[in-house]
């Protein structure tokens, strides 16, 4: 007795029903030389064992469900022949289910892909962007709206300017300082591509601002109290002639101030000498003889 189903090729992964193919015959002996062919009047039962398979126990109707996973499914459905003198025949049929797996990625869309302005002190800034793409199984079924690329897939960037500059393989844009009050900007475009494949692609407008009206500048005094020096930095060139008092003390308040110092337009750092090892703490005490810590010059206010 021989059971198969469609010669036991694989199931479709959406899901299917066949019927049973039974091949079988009974022989009952009656002499040494003589038999007669039973093929009839047997009671078929079918069972299957298997996860994602059903079976229909009278007729042998074999279902395979839809198989979402990533790995083939298999099962054994059995067939008992059982007649009325208690005889009995098993046979059994292998059977598997394919997996499903990736046939293609659609629709791939780059819905934003934008940056930050940069400050007219320049600077470099990374890209947002949004990615979204459709998967294509093999059993025809398809998931929408999946966000990031695709896998195997990746971006390239470029950007072709005189002031901006692009990282082709991170999109990070980097700019220097703006010294005009307006500002400026350029084109940056995004490549989604799969190998050597271009699928997609997007373009944004990177913006720089440009120098305010008025900006604050804030200056930081680093001191080195062994060496007797100090250096002071702006945080971008200074706008005004400024002159500096500098101040150094120890533990209890002695010191002096020290003036003379001071920055030119465009500086971004000066240097000099005051204290010592005996003077531990050392710092800015006034911008053009103003020490609230706020002053308010022709172009800038220093901090």
């Amino acid at each position: 007795m021989v059971l198969t189903y469609n010669n036991d090729t694989p199931f479709a992964v959406s899901g299917e029903t066949r019927s049973p193919n039974l091949d079988y015959d009974f022989y009952e002996y009656y002499t040494s030389d003589e038999s007669k062919i039973i093929t009839t009047g047997a009671s078929l039962t079918y069972s299957v064992t298997g996860t994602g398979f059903t079976i229909n126990p009278t007729t042998g109707a074999l279902t395979a469900t839809a198989n979402t996973g990533s790995t083939t499914r298999s099962a054994t459905a059995t067939v008992k022949a059982e007649f009325s003198t208690g005889d009995y025949w098993y046979a059994n049929s292998a059977v598997t289910q394919a997996a499903r797996t990736v046939s293609s990625y659609e629709n791939v869309a780059i819905n934003i892909y934008s940056y930050n302005d940069i400050p007219y002190t320049g600077g470099s800034v990374s890209y947002v962007s949004d990615v979204t793409y459709d998967i294509v199984y093999n059993d025809g079924s398809r998931v929408e709206d999946n966000h990031g690329l695709p896998p195997g897939y990746h971006t390239e960037f470029s950007m072709v300017d005189s002031n901006f500059s692009i990282n082709t393989s991170t999109g990070v844009v980097s700019v220097g300082a703006n010294t005009s009050s307006s500002s400026r900007s350029a084109t940056a475009y995004m490549y989604i591509k799969n190998g050597s494949q271009h699928i997609t692609y997007a373009s944004t407008i990177v913006r720089q601002n440009g120098i305010p009206s008025n900006p604050t500048i804030t200056l930081t005094c680093s001191y080195d109290a062994q060496n007797g020096s100090f250096t002071v930095f702006a945080d971008a060139a200074v706008r005004d002639n400024i002159s500096l008092t500098m101040t150094y003390y120890d533990v209890d308040g002695r010191g002096a101030d020290v003036s003379g110092y001071g920055m030119n337009i465009g500086d971004t750092s000066i240097s000099g000498l005051m204290g010592g090892p005996t003077y531990p703490y050392g710092g800015i005490f006034q911008v053009n003889n103003d020490s609230s810590g706020s002053v308010q010059a022709t172009n800038a206010t220093y901090t």
